[in-house]
């Protein structure tokens, strides 16, 4: 306090500026926030090895971690904005609120057959809403999206399409979004994702079907080993949206899509057990990926053999 006039404190001053910008802006005013500054690399530091340790499920959509080599970089930050119109100046003040995008962190969706009509079966569904989970996990803060799948079912719509949709109908902006509608399989979902993803991502955040991510993790690995890729993988598996037994029976839905989640474990457990080493040699024209050391393939298959466990002691 001074002369008689009390200063009005930081919080009260922006709280006043922002009123005053919401009550006479014209249309959406931005209002650009600090940025952060380039990423560096740890010097010497790295993150423990943890490639042969065994799954643990800690939860339906509990994340698992992969190692690579450590990163540092501070949060870069967007733009905020004020729009015209605003109910009241807590409005105009949520409106403000600064967005950061996580930086480093990339969420990687993967694609499902689509049903003969285009529409998105429900394990693809169940993926897409995760994927919108983690796109905006904490408040205030956003992580960059990948959809990633090709027209598999030849009905003249992609995957990747399908997924960017959902993504959007449910709040993702387009410019938060990254297509990728090449790949026909798995080991291509992982191949043409790569090049795709921002110079500085250090992670990637996996989300597939439960039973899908043991295959899927695996050829991520690969895929990176054979890239020499640098990445984090942590995987965030989508539970449900397989069909019940009487669901199985509907018409118009493809036949991958009529599989219950019995049937699609069994399917998982013949491809690494029986094609691994046929899909690492074939599914990418031209280019034979190596097979990871074989402790890594006997994790995947014990991961599928304890979902069908649990999957068979509750039905």
């Amino acid at each position: 306090q001074k002369m008689g006039t009390t200063r009005a404190e930081p919080w009260k001053q922006f709280f006043i500026l922002v009123t005053i910008a919401a009550a006479e802006a014209e249309g959406t005013e931005s209002i650009p926030q600090a940025g952060g500054e380039p990423f560096q690399k740890t010097n010497g530091a790295r993150v423990p090895q943890t490639a042969n340790k065994p799954f643990k499920q800690e939860g339906k959509n509990s994340p698992q971690r992969r190692d690579c080599n450590g990163y540092q970089r501070p949060p870069t930050a967007a733009i905020g904005s004020v729009t015209k119109g605003s109910a009241n100046c807590l409005d105009a003040m949520v409106l403000a609120e600064p967005t950061v995008q996580v930086a480093g962190e990339v969420v990687v969706v993967l694609g499902q057959s689509l049903n003969p009509d285009g529409t998105a079966p429900g394990t693809l569904l169940r993926r897409a809403e995760l994927a919108v989970e983690l796109h905006s996990q904490q408040p205030g803060s956003w992580r960059q999206v990948v959809v990633s799948g090709g027209d598999v079912a030849q009905i003249g719509k992609t995957e990747a399409a399908v997924m960017a949709d959902l993504l959007r109908s449910r709040g993702v902006p387009e410019s938060h979004i990254i297509l990728e509608n090449q790949s026909q399989n798995t080991l291509q979902n992982a191949w043409y994702v790569l090049p795709l993803l921002p110079a500085d991502c250090e992670r990637i955040l996996l989300v597939t079907s439960d039973f899908h991510m043991p295959r899927s993790s695996y050829f991520f690995e690969a895929i990176m080993r054979k890239m020499d890729a640098h990445l984090q993988l942590e995987t965030h598996p989508a539970a449900g949206g397989c069909p019940t037994a009487e669901e199985s029976a509907t018409f118009g839905v493809s036949k991958v899509n009529r599989m219950v989640l019995q049937q699609r474990l069994y399917q998982e457990l013949l491809y690494m057990e029986k094609k691994v080493g046929i899909f690492l040699k074939h599914h990418i024209p031209g280019v034979v990926i190596p097979a990871l050391p074989h402790a890594r393939l006997e994790e995947a298959l014990q991961q599928l053999h304890t979902m069908l466990r649990e999957h068979s002691s509750t039905h």
